[in-house]
């Protein structure tokens, strides 16, 4: 990734509500049988307000067990356990029962940036080493913002909604930014020299991942 890229190759893929019910899809091993990454196999964006019910199997067939020690990537849909599954005992994984969004193009965009921060504190005290200020890390956060030369209303409708996004550095590797993201900003704008446009800007709803693989 360190050779410069024409941003051409980029594209945004974005949600609409509602998200989608489903039940018992399989999740694949993703780390060449350590047993401890999965991935779901259809959908890759679920929706973190209805929580997901992960199972494992000894065969995939039967013997079906709920387990909760593991993370859950939302924007992804990928599962990482807490400790390792053992074969012929528990390494078939399936997502019993959550939500997914469906995404679609978001044709008509041009131009796509992310800004992550992550709040400091001064917790400077007497005697600080080599009287160097200390801080503290606190809180992390993230904006998203989309340029687009849409005249309809896709985005206005998702106006304070939570929606997943795909925001692709290299569409045709499949190299991304994945996250779920509150939709709070909308600015339709014409200029009689030039075309109409949208710009939409958006809040990370704590899911924000960089696939590049």
């Amino acid at each position: 990734m360190g050779t410069p890229l024409a941003g051409i190759v980029s594209d945004v893929y974005m949600a609409a509500n509602p998200s989608i019910a489903t039940t018992n899809e399989t999740a694949t091993n993703t780390d060449s049988g350590l047993w401890i990454t999965y991935k779901a196999s259809i959908h890759w964006a679920w929706d973190k307000r209805v929580p997901v019910v992960v199972q494992t199997s000894p065969n995939g067939t039967t013997g079906w067990t709920t387990v909760t020690d593991y993370t859950f990537e939302y924007a992804g849909g990928v599962i990482i356990f807490n400790t390792a599954r053992i074969s012929g005992t528990n390494n078939f994984v399936q997502i019993a029962s959550g939500s997914y969004f469906n995404l679609t193009e978001l044709d008509g965009s041009h131009t796509w940036s992310i800004s992550l921060k992550s709040g400091v504190t001064d917790t400077t005290t007497f005697q600080a080493p080599g009287a160097y200020m200390l801080n503290t890390p606190t809180i992390k956060s993230g904006t998203v913002k989309i340029d687009t030369f849409r005249t309809d209303g896709r985005i206005a409708v998702e106006l304070g909604a939570l929606v997943a996004m795909q925001l692709f550095i290299d569409y045709a590797l499949n190299y991304r930014w994945d996250m779920l993201a509150w939709i709070d900003g909308l600015d339709p704008k014409s200029d009689v020299k030039g075309v109409l446009e949208q710009a939409m800007s958006a809040t990370i709803a704590g899911d924000c991942y960089l696939r590049l693989v």
